[in-house]
């Protein structure tokens, strides 16, 4: 599957009702409401370095609201996540542990990130606000 296709095999459809905190007090709580897509990049090879050179990576979003908010406007939220190099799928956990780049945000969410705080920023009408986000590693 390529990256432009729509519909990926790492994200189920069950987070559908699932609620994502966004702050520890819950102010950030989302209720995801609809998968509106996913796309992935997967790499054949984990690269020379340890932990591998390039990461692979999933992203889906979804369509949400804010469990607060009386109004319950639509917002939209993307979760990103690293996925085993292509052919690695079905190793034991500890292999695929060993290929997670544990230390950094990969590059292309670091540049959409920064677009994203830049456009809202600057009141851009012709692109998403960000409104909030969150940056985690797997335990």
């Amino acid at each position: 599957m390529s990256p432009r296709d729509n519909r990926g095999p790492f994200f189920e459809t069950d987070y559908i009702g699932r609620v994502i905190s966004l702050s520890r007090t819950g102010i950030n709580s989302w209720k995801l409401t609809e998968k509106l897509g996913e796309k992935y990049s997967q790499a054949s090879n984990p690269g020379d370095r340890p932990g591998g050179g390039t990461y692979s990576e999933a992203w889906t979003t979804y369509a949400c609201y804010n469990v607060l908010d009386n109004d319950r406007k639509k917002a939209i939220l993307k979760i990103r996540m690293q996925i085993p190099y292509r052919g690695f799928e079905f190793d034991a956990p500890e292999s695929r542990a060993r290929q997670a780049i544990k230390k950094d945000t990969s590059r292309p969410t670091k540049s959409e990130l920064s677009a994203l705080e830049q456009l809202t920023r600057e009141w851009c009408s012709s692109a998403p606000r960000m409104l909030k986000y969150k940056d985690r590693q797997a335990r």
